[in-house]
C-alpha cells in the first residue's frame, strides 16, 4: 500500500473549515513553480454555507468517515472518496437526535465502525455503521448502561484481542471500563477491578494504547490518583502500576499522551514537583520512571508546560515525535529514543516561528501529526505568523512548510485531523505508472541463469522488456516492493549462501545495487508488505523452527528489527495483504491440515487474530489480491484438479465466495497476481510449464478477458510476489 493523498480539516480564504486534500510535497522546483498539490474540495453539496467542518476522519473501506456539519446546521455521519462529487452525508439514519448523530471516537473494528452518536433522546450512545445509511444504527438495550440524561457516553474505543475496550457510563453514573463485540448482548462493563476508584464518579479510564499484548490506560484509584493501569481484558487481569518512583502523589502522576516504542511506552508525566515531563515504562511500577536531565528542556515548567497544546507523541523511524517546550519558553519539535541523552529539540528549522514552531496563536492547539508517505505532516507556525501545512524527516533539513494554497485563508490553513488516505499500488510497478509489468528471472539450463528481465506492460499487452545485469545463476529474486517510498518497485536478491542484496530501481533501470550483509541459510524471507503505512515495503523472515522477525524497511537500511516470537512450525504464512484496508499489511496463516487464521497487523504488532475456520487439505492459496477495487485484499484457490475460487474479504471476514471453473491442469500454474491494465483490479498471471505467461484480467470473481503472451522459452520463470 501506498499512501499517495491526505485529506485534512483547513480553513479556506471565507474563514470556512473544510474538506483539503494533499499529496504531500511541499517542495519547489528551480524555476520557483511548487511541485506539491494541496486544495479545497469544492463545492460539496449539503455542507453548511459556514463550512463542512470535517472531524474525526476515520479510514474505512477504502473510503473516509466523518463528523461533519451539513446544510441544516446538524452534525452527520458523512463519507468521501477523496473528490467532492464523492463526499457526501448519510441522511436519514434512523434514530438520530434532531441537532444530528455527531458521530466521535470512530473506530474500526470487525468490518465496520463503532462509535459515540447521539441518539433522539439526546444521549451518548454506542452506534454501529458500515458505511451506509441501512447499515447504521444505536446498540440499544446494553446491559447496566446508564439511561439518564448523556446516556452510555462510550469514549477512548479502542480494539484489542478481537473486542474493544472503551470507557462508559454504567447505570449508577460511575465512568468505568467497558468492552463490547459490536453487539449489545456483548457489551458489559468489567466490574470488580481491585484497587480502582468506586465512588460516584468512577474509575474513569481513558487514553488506552496496546502494548506487549495487553493495554496500558489511565485510571483513577481509590486515593483519586490519576495513574497508570494495565489491563488483559479482564477484571483480574487489570491493575494499577504500583511502587512508582518520583511520581505525584496528589492526583496521579499520569497526563496522558501514551505511546509503544520499542518494547517501552512514554507519555507525559508529573512529578513530585507538579512538573510535567516525559516519562517511560515497561509496564511495571519500578520500571516506569521520569527521562530526567533532558538537555534543552524547560526547567521552569520542565519539558512540558501543563497549559500548553497537545504533545501529539507519535512514533516514526524507531523515534517518537513531539511538541516540547526549551529553555527559551518556546513550543518546538523534538524528538526522543527513550533515553534522555537521545531527547533533543531539533533547531534550526528553516522558516519557523521565532516564537516557537508548535507555539500556536491563543495557545491551543496540536501538531496533529501524521505519517505519511515515509515522512510526517503536520500543522506548525512560520516567520509570518501564518499557520499552515508542514512536512518533517525529523531533522532540521527536512522540515519544510507547504506554500500556502490557493484558497486558503491569509493567516493559514491551520490544518487538523490530518489523515492519510491508503490507495493500492500494483505490485512489480517499477515506472510508477500505476500499473503492474512482469518481472521474470532466468534459470538453469539456460545459458543467461540468473538474468532478470522486466516486461513493461500497455494494459494486457507487452508495450516493451528490458534485461538487467546478471547477478549470477547463485542469486535468486526473492520479491519486489517499493522500499524507499520512490513510486518504482525495487529488487530483493539472495544467494545460496544467505548473502542478501538488494537493487532499487528508476523505472526499468537499476539505480543502485547494496549489499545488505549476510542472514545465514535459517532465515528466509517468507513475505513482504507495508507493516507500518510509511509507504514502504518491509520483510517477514522466519526460521525452519517458527521463531519469526519483522525488518522494517528504509530503503536497503532496516530501520527496526523486531522479533515476533516462535509460531510453531505447523503454522506457516501463505499471504500477505491489506485485509482491512488501514493501509497496513496483514498476514494470513495456514496449517497443514487446513486451518486458516489472520493476524491484524500494526507495525510488528499483532492487533486483532481471528480463526477463519479449516479449509481443508485440497484447497490452497494461489495469490493474494483486491480483485473488487473495494480497497481490501482478497484470497485466490486453487485445488489440486484445478479449480478455481475467490473470496472476497471484507478484514477477516468471507463477503463473498466465487468459483472461476477450472483453470486448467497441472500444466498451468498461477504464479501471482497484479493490476496489469490499471482499473484498480487485481488481475491474475498464470504461466504454462512450456514457458508461456497469460493474462485474465479481472473484475471481482469475473474474467473480462484473457491475453496470451510471448513465450520466453520455459526457464524463464514470473515473480510476482
Amino acid at each position: 500500500m501506498a499512501t499517495r493523498i491526505a485529506l485534512f480539516n483547513g480553513i479556506d480564504a471565507s474563514g470556512h473549515r473544510s474538506l483539503w486534500e494533499t499529496d504531500g510535497i511541499a517542495g519547489q522546483a528551480p524555476n520557483g513553480q511548487f511541485l506539491g498539490k494541496t486544495t479545497e474540495l469544492v463545492p460539496i453539496s449539503f455542507a453548511a454555507a459556514s463550512g463542512l467542518d470535517p472531524v474525526d476522519l476515520t479510514v474505512f473501506n477504502g473510503e473516509v468517515l466523518f463528523n461533519g456539519l451539513d446544510s441544516a446546521g446538524h452534525h452527520d455521519l458523512w463519507v468521501t472518496n477523496g473528490t467532492a462529487a464523492g463526499t457526501l452525508p448519510l441522511i436519514n439514519i434512523s434514530g438520530v437526535a434532531t441537532t444530528g448523530l455527531a458521530p466521535t471516537d470512530m473506530t474500526v473494528f470487525n468490518n465496520e465502525v463503532l462509535f459515540n452518536g447521539l441518539d433522539t433522546a439526546g444521549n451518548d450512545g454506542l452506534w454501529v455503521s458500515n458505511g451506509t445509511v441501512a447499515g447504521t444504527f444505536e446498540l440499544t438495550g446494553i446491559s447496566g448502561a446508564y439511561t439518564g440524561a448523556g446516556g452510555l457516553q462510550p469514549n477512548d474505543l479502542t480494539v484489542f484481542n478481537g473486542e474493544v475496550l472503551f470507557s462508559g457510563v454504567n447505570s449508577a453514573g460511575q465512568i468505568g471500563l467497558w468492552v463490547t463485540n459490536g453487539t449489545a448482548a456483548g457489551t458489559h462493563e468489567i466490574t470488580g477491578i481491585a484497587g480502582a476508584r468506586a465512588d460516584s464518579f468512577g474509575f474513569a479510564p481513558n487514553d488506552f494504547t496496546l502494548f506487549n499484548g495487553e493495554v496500558l490506560f489511565r485510571g483513577e484509584d481509590t486515593a483519586f490518583n490519576m495513574n497508570l493501569w494495565v489491563t488483559d481484558g479482564t477484571a483480574a487481569g487489570t491493575h494499577e502500576l504500583t511502587g512508582v518512583s518520583g511520581g505525584n502523589t496528589n492526583g496521579g502522576y499520569v497526563f496522558g499522551n501514551l505511546v509503544a516504542l520499542n518494547g517501552e511506552a512514554l507519555f507525559v508525566g508529573v512529578n513530585t514537583a507538579v512538573k510535567a515531563g516525559l516519562w517511560v515504562t515497561d509496564g511495571t511500577g519500578a520500571g516506569t520512571h521520569e527521562l530526567t536531565g533532558i538537555s534543552g528542556a524547560n526547567t521552569t515548567f520542565d519539558l512540558f508546560s501543563l497549559n500548553e497544546e497537545d504533545p501529539d507523541l507519535t512514533v516514526f523511524n524507531g523515534k517518537v515525535l513531539f511538541a516540547g517546550l526549551d529553555t527559551a519558553n518556546q513550543i518546538g519539535l523534538w524528538v526522543t529514543d527513550g533515553t534522555a541523552a537521545g531527547t533533543h529539540e531539533i533547531t534550526g528549522i528553516s522558516g519557523a516561528n521565532a516564537t516557537g514552531l508548535l507555539q500556536f496563536p491563543g495557545g491551543t492547539g496540536s501538531p496533529d501529526f501524521t505519517v505519511f508517505n515515509g515522512e510526517v505532516l503536520f500543522n506548525g507556525v512560520d516567520a509570518n505568523g501564518v499557520v499552515g501545512l508542514w512536512e518533517t524527516d525529523g531533522t532540521a533539513a527536512g522540515t519544510h512548510e507547504f506554500h500556502n494554497a490557493a484558497g486558503a485563508s491569509p493567516s493559514g490553513l491551520n490544518p487538523q485531523d490530518i489523515t492519510a488516505l491508503p490507495i493500492a499500488t500494483p505490485k512489480n510497478d517499477f515506472n510508477g505508472d500505476g500499473t503492474s509489468e512482469i518481472l521474470l528471472q532466468a534459470g538453469a539450463p539456460d545459458p543467461q541463469a540468473g538474468t532478470p528481465q522486466i516486461w513493461v506492460m500497455n494494459g494486457t499487452s507487452v508495450a516493451s522488456q528490458t534485461t538487467l545485469p546478471n547477478p549470477g545463476a547463485a542469486w535468486t529474486i526473492l520479491g519486489t516492493g517499493d522500499f524507499d517510498n520512490s513510486g518504482d518497485a525495487d529488487l530483493l536478491l539472495e544467494d545460496t549462501s544467505g548473502n542478501l542484496a538488494m537493487w532499487t530501481m528508476n523505472g526499468t533501470s537499476v539505480q543502485m545495487m547494496f549489499g545488505l550483509g549476510n542472514v545465514g541459510t535459517n532465515w528466509k524471507v517468507i513475505g513482504f508488505g507495508d507493516f507500518n503505512a510509511d509507504a514502504k515495503a518491509d520483510l517477514l523472515w522466519e526460521t525452519s523452527t517458527g521463531d519469526l522477525a519483522m525488518w522494517e524497511m528504509n530503503g536497503p537500511a532496516a530501520q527496526l528489527a523486531v522479533g515476533l516470537g516462535n509460531v510453531g512450525t505447523s503454522w506457516k504464512v501463505v499471504g500477505v495483504g491489506d485485509f482491512n484496508a488501514d493501509g497496513k499489511a496483514d498476514l494470513l496463516w495456514e496449517t497443514s491440515t487446513g486451518d486458516l487464521a489472520m493476524w491484524e497487523m500494526n507495525g510488528p504488532s499483532v492487533q486483532t487474530v481471528t480463526v477463519l475456520g479449516n479449509v481443508g487439505t485440497n484447497w490452497k492459496i494461489a495469490g493474494i489480491g483486491d480483485f473488487n477495487g473495494d480497497g481490501h485484499a482478497d484470497i485466490l484457490w486453487r485445488d489440486g484438479a484445478g479449480n478455481g475460487a475467490m473470496w472476497e474479504m471484507n478484514g477477516p471476514s468471507v463477503q463473498l465466495v466465487a468459483g472461476l471453473g477450472n483453470v486448467g491442469t497441472a500444466a498451468w500454474k498461477i504464479q501471482g497476481t497484479g493490476d496489469f491494465n490499471g482499473d484498480g483490479h487485481a488481475d491474475i498471471l498464470f504461466q504454462n510449464t512450456n514457458g508461456t505467461p497469460v493474462i485474465w484480467a479481472m473484475n471481482g470473481p469475473s474474467v473480462t478477458s484473457v491475453s496470451i503472451l510471448t513465450n520466453p522459452g520455459q526457464n524463464w520463470h514470473a515473480i510476482t510476489s
